[in-house]
């Protein structure tokens, strides 16, 4: 998701890409979050219905993908 994430936020930002790929490279937060909201998911129901959480995931990075599309068309 991360490079899809990356590339579509870097496009066309002229002299503030340099900036905005720091911030980019300094948030990434779901390697850290997305475990433990997977953990809790599976303690409380199953590990089977945890994997809710990167599909929800994913499906940001999809819909993100193709409102920055519109966008820059």
């Amino acid at each position: 998701m991360f490079p899809t994430i990356f590339a579509i936020s870097l496009k066309g930002l002229g002299e503030k890409t340099k900036r905005a790929s720091s911030f980019l490279m300094m948030s990434p937060v779901g390697g850290a979050v997305g475990p433990v909201l997977m953990g809790y998911v599976a303690d409380n129901s199953t590990m089977s219905l945890s994997f809710i959480i990167p599909f929800i995931s994913f499906c940001v990075v999809l819909f993100y993908s193709w409102y920055a599309d519109v966008e820059r068309s």
